[in-house]
């Protein structure tokens, strides 16, 4: 977490960085400390193949967490990339 605090310190504010984190308490800590908005990618098909192999429970404690904003991927990769681009648009972001 320090090295992100760092990190996040040095940005510019239109500056935006996307962290790969599945434990919700540390989702909560980056939202708390940071103010992160915190965006769940879905892929039920991935879901339901977990639920179904029994995986441990934390494995899948990240689909509790109440996210500020969920995006799904169930079509192809073509699909998944024009779903960031959308998102990435309707926010107001760039990209490069």
């Amino acid at each position: 977490m320090r090295k992100v605090k760092e990190l996040v310190l040095t940005l510019k504010p239109e500056d935006t960085v996307f962290i790969d984190c599945r434990e919700p308490k540390e989702i909560q800590r980056l939202v708390d400390e940071l103010g992160a908005h915190t965006i769940i990618i879905r892929r039920r098909s991935s879901e339901e193949i977990a639920r179904t192999l029994q995986y441990n429970s934390s494995d899948l404690d990240y689909l509790g967490y109440n996210y500020d904003l969920s995006i799904d991927n169930d079509g192809t990769l073509d699909d998944f990339e024009e779903s960031i681009i959308e998102f990435i648009n309707a926010q107001g972001l760039e990209w490069y």
